[in-house]
């Protein structure tokens, strides 16, 4: 599925925290958040000296058809190079979604992220709900985790 091309509709580009994009079958994606994070010693992706960066994602069904979210790809670049960011597996990141969503009902998850140091605060956030559907661009900054 991929979002319409019309004025009447939500671009596929958004601000980190707003409202999100809904694509033609209801499907819509959010980026909540994006806060700096101390990656834990044990993981998976990280380098040493590079900043953690927790992506939390929601999306909301809307459509009718139940809709499986183990596809879901969600990337992150950072700094005015647009640097992509390795994808990090410890404890506090999760592992993404693993389940599917049905109609009228929402998902949440957390991904985790590690950025070479000096390219924050600025990110730039792509979630693909699925294989058949086009990438929403969420942009904004990675705030301090509270």
């Amino acid at each position: 599925m991929f979002a319409e091309d019309t004025a009447t509709t939500a671009p596929l580009l958004a601000r980190i925290g707003d409202e999100g994009i809904t694509y033609e079958d209801d499907l819509k994606v959010q980026v909540l958040s994006a806060k700096r994070y101390t990656i834990p010693v044990i993981n998976a992706g990280a380098q040493p000296g590079d900043v953690g960066v927790l992506v939390t994602v929601r999306i909301t069904n809307g459509g009718l058809e139940l809709v499986e979210l183990n596809e879901c790809i969600v990337t992150l670049k950072a700094g005015a190079d647009g640097l992509e960011a390795e994808r990090v597996f410890d404890d506090v990141a999760g592992d993404g979604f693993n389940s599917r969503v049905a109609p009228g009902r929402k998902a949440t998850a957390t991904f985790g992220f590690a950025v070479p140091k000096g390219n924050l605060p600025l990110v730039n956030i792509e979630v693909a709900p699925a294989f058949d559907y086009e990438a929403s661009i969420f942009e904004g900054k990675a705030s301090a985790r509270k």
